[in-house]
């Protein structure tokens, strides 16, 4: 037991040192569908059959976003881990893929609706989750964007990450 908080402390101090340190990002051009592919690529690789629907689309994914891939893939990989540990035996999960406005700034929205989830248990979340969260969200901020978590009834959560269009 005690060998098991000493490394939920370690994690969880590693972490912590992530969301303080500064983050240099090292910016380059992709198309906004390339980068939502490779969000559902993560995505789909850890859903274990669970259903999943993808709407929307448009001209807007040929335009070009401003990213740095490694830390962007990072902050996905929490936010995808975030809603799989949510994932109960009749959930579904639907993606919808819109262009979006913030701040008056041009940009695209990727939504996961996820219905019927499973809450996870206190015990079984660790301060870790909270802070890797943060650090997600302090990812996508840096690139100009957002990354939010909403409860819209008990049956239905959602993530929604927004991102900037170059203009």
């Amino acid at each position: 037991m005690l060998e098991r908080t000493i490394k939920n402390l370690e994690d969880f101090l590693k972490v912590s040192i992530l969301y303080f340190q500064p983050t240099q990002l090292s910016l380059m051009r992709m198309k906004a569908g390339e980068v939502t592919d490779g969000l559902l690529a993560q995505l789909r690789s850890q859903l274990n059959g669970t259903p999943l629907t993808v709407s929307g689309g448009g001209e807007w994914q040929g335009r070009p976003v401003m990213i740095d891939p490694g830390h962007l893939s990072r902050a996905f990989e929490v936010a995808v881990r975030h809603l799989v540990m949510q994932i109960g035996p009749t959930s579904a999960l639907g993606v919808g893929i819109a262009q979006g406005v913030r701040g008056g700034r041009p940009g695209f929205e990727v939504g996961f609706r996820l219905s019927d989830p499973n809450e996870a248990q206190p015990l079984f979340q660790t301060s870790e989750a909270g802070v890797e969260w943060a650090v997600a969200q302090k990812v996508v901020a840096l690139h100009g964007g957002e990354l939010t978590e909403q409860s819209n009834a008990p049956s239905e959560k959602s993530v929604v990450l927004f991102l900037p269009l170059c203009t």
